[in-house]
């Protein structure tokens, strides 16, 4: 999988300047088969379902995120808000490329905050629909502007951790989550791979992911490209 990600990013994912936007590409395992097994793979399968408390995941989406040395950093956000689904259980497995220190990026994390509910989506943002350098910084709301003061009492600290190669980090899709900038003088590579219950039905919610394929609203996401892990 390595060489997948190392050959994606010359012909796809390589920033303009160094003022770019985080840079992805989703759906690297439809070019690369050894990509696609790792997604599909019963373990990950199996571990995805037990924290989502359901029997069987289906995979959403994969990509690598590459963050270019004086990228700012992403804003405190909910995932599952900005996605066509009707329940919770989307889940995201972030894993370190290469190893990552704090000062390159990495993401932090609102403890419990999952245990909010959706927030909105105005807690929210595409970062696929930016364009370039000179796309406006969408705003980076604090956690202050983001809770409600009895909200605190449900919530706990931020946490932030280095990663070592290799290693992953899974979070809810409710969990309030944001990075921070890359103030070192490396490239920051992951890749990441979400999965959602296999029951969940489509709202007809707009989402490039989703868009076009013929699904129906308030049925589940019967298409080759959201398989189930079995």
């Amino acid at each position: 999988m390595c060489a997948a990600f190392a050959d994606a990013e010359p012909r796809a994912l390589r920033p303009e300047n160094s003022n770019g936007p985080l840079q992805r590409l989703e759906g690297l395992r439809f070019e690369y088969h050894e990509v696609d097994a790792v997604v599909r793979a019963p373990q990950l399968g199996e571990l995805a379902a037990r924290l989502a408390g359901v029997e069987h995941m289906r995979v959403w989406v994969d990509g690598p995120f590459i963050k270019p040395p004086g990228v700012y950093g992403t804003g405190w956000h909910q995932d599952l808000p900005s996605y066509p689904m009707d329940r919770r259980g989307l889940m995201h497995i972030w894993v370190a490329m290469e190893d990552v220190s704090i000062e390159m990026g990495a993401v932090r994390y609102l403890s419990r905050s999952h245990r909010l509910g959706p927030l909105g989506r105005g807690a929210n943002y595409d970062v696929s629909r930016w364009r370039g350098p000179q796309t406006p910084r969408p705003a980076e709301g604090s956690l202050e502007q983001l809770l409600r003061e009895d909200d605190w009492d449900i919530v706990g600290e931020v946490a932030c951790m280095a990663l070592r190669a290799g290693e992953a980090i899974v979070h809810d899709g409710l969990l309030v989550h944001g990075s921070l900038a890359n103030r070192s003088d490396r490239i920051r590579r992951g890749w990441v791979v979400a999965y959602f219950p296999a029951d969940t039905q489509y709202t007809g919610m707009p989402r490039k992911e989703s868009d076009g394929l013929g699904l129906e609203a308030f049925k589940p996401f019967d298409h080759p490209r959201f398989p189930i892990i079995v």
